[in-house]
């Protein structure tokens, strides 16, 4: 058994919570079993509804109809002459009550002439019901709000004695007993998909304005090498239940990872950029990673750092601080996804290294040109430039790690860019 429900976690908000995983349309031996290709046509039905057609680009209409009127898809957001002002930010944790107020805030007042849009990149909540009551309230403060899950979306059943896992527990459980082989991350996050469609929570590519594109990527992070974990690694995102299918022996090596790679490769073809290169509808080469782009040690961090800032400082003075469009006059595309993008974009604790990144989303946000990339995860603040492309990670957090930054929260969400119209 596990530890009892406090009365934050209520018995009731476990059951409705559980049932509306359960309502997710898939049989018992479908959460248990099932092949891997079963479960990417069972996230790509749910991506269906919000495409027109196999491979629409999130770019400017490439076709009209037959009144010479360009058409668009289903899911982009009709631009109506206004600018955009684009925040960011992730590790929202709502389930805590200091975290609460901050969501209940609406945030930084629209400016004249433009309209806001918000990208929440994972780890809003455990509990599908807190998920969908903080998602709703974003909603309702922005005129756009997009979304990727993280992990902490991903828990069935947390270790015993962590404060946090131990309340992703008794929102799992919560007196309730799992009927067998329901217990499946990727039937609630399958859950939460089609919450996130009912709330009109975007979670798929849009183009904004011809100007701007948004990018939700999904993501998981792997190992950059094949050390002995530590027991932090070991034990990490324990409340995680895959099923056989994906083959993964750790939450980290790698299977989990190319499972939602792949989950981004239609939207990776959709993309401005690819459809450029190689023609509408094309089934473009995808990238793969060969490299790990490890974290380096001290003095070559120095090194790459000050080399990095001459490079930064050049790009500020040449582009007024501000990410450009792609070359040719398509939008400039916005990436963001919940784990780090880089193994270098981490500089916490080693212990935790297997389980921070993966290089397969760079490679990804690179081949539909993104120009500026939102994380979250690792939980620590950062803005820099690497080979052309921005990072930027906003995290709210969690409460006692604001103890000693007590104005971050009122900092958030970040302005992460401005578009004119």
């Amino acid at each position: 058994d596990g530890p009892r429900a406090s009365s934050s976690f209520r018995e009731e908000e476990a059951t409705k919570a559980w049932s509306m995983v359960v309502r997710s349309e898939a049989s018992e031996s479908q959460c248990s079993g099932g092949s891997r290709e079963a479960w990417l046509e069972e996230f790509a039905a749910v991506e269906e509804r919000r495409w027109r057609g196999e491979a629409w680009p999130f770019a400017p209409p490439a076709t009209t109809d037959s009144d010479g009127n360009g058409t668009v898809p289903e899911d982009v957001v009709v631009d109506d002459g206004r600018g955009w002002d684009v925040y960011g930010v992730s590790d929202v944790h709502a389930e805590f009550e200091g975290n609460r107020a901050w969501v209940a805030d609406p945030g930084p007042p629209a400016r004249s002439g433009r309209r806001r849009c918000l990208l929440v990149a994972g780890d809003v909540a455990t509990s599908v019901e807190t998920l969908e009551e903080t998602l709703r309230s974003l909603k309702e403060a922005y005129d756009v709000v997009f979304y990727v899950p993280g992990n902490h979306e991903a828990w069935f059943v947390g270790k015993l004695g962590d404060g946090h896992e131990a309340q992703a527990w008794a929102y799992a459980s919560g007196g309730v007993r799992c009927p067998k082989g329901t217990r499946s991350t990727l039937l609630k996050l399958l859950a939460v998909s089609k919450v996130c469609e009912s709330l009109g929570v975007r979670t798929t590519p849009a183009l904004l304005s011809d100007k701007l594109a948004i990018c939700p990527l999904w993501s998981w992070y792997r190992e950059p090498d094949r050390s002995p974990p530590s027991p932090q690694e070991a034990g990490f995102d324990s409340g995680c239940a895959w099923p056989k299918a994906l083959g993964a022996s750790t939450n980290f090596d790698g299977k989990v990872a190319d499972f939602f790679a792949d989950l981004n490769r239609r939207r990776v073809r959709a993309s401005w950029k690819q459809q450029q290169q190689h023609g509408l509808g094309a089934p473009a080469p995808l990238p793969s990673s060969t490299t790990t782009r490890r974290r380096p040690d001290a003095a070559a961090a120095q090194k790459e750092d000050r080399r990095h800032r001459d490079d930064d400082d050049k790009e500020e003075e040449e582009g007024g601080g501000r990410p450009r469009r792609e070359e040719g006059g398509g939008p400039l595309v916005v990436t963001f996804s919940h784990f780090l993008p880089r193994h270098d974009c981490y500089a916490g604790w080693a212990r935790l290294d297997k389980v921070m990144a993966c290089p397969r989303i760079d490679d990804q946000l690179r081949a539909v040109g993104s120009r500026l990339h939102l994380c979250g995860h690792s939980h620590v603040d950062f803005d820099f430039t690497r080979d052309g492309v921005r990072y930027v990670q906003a995290p709210l957090g969690y409460p006692r790690e604001r103890r000693f930054h007590p104005s971050s929260e009122k900092a958030l969400p970040k302005l992460l860019l401005t578009v004119d119209p």
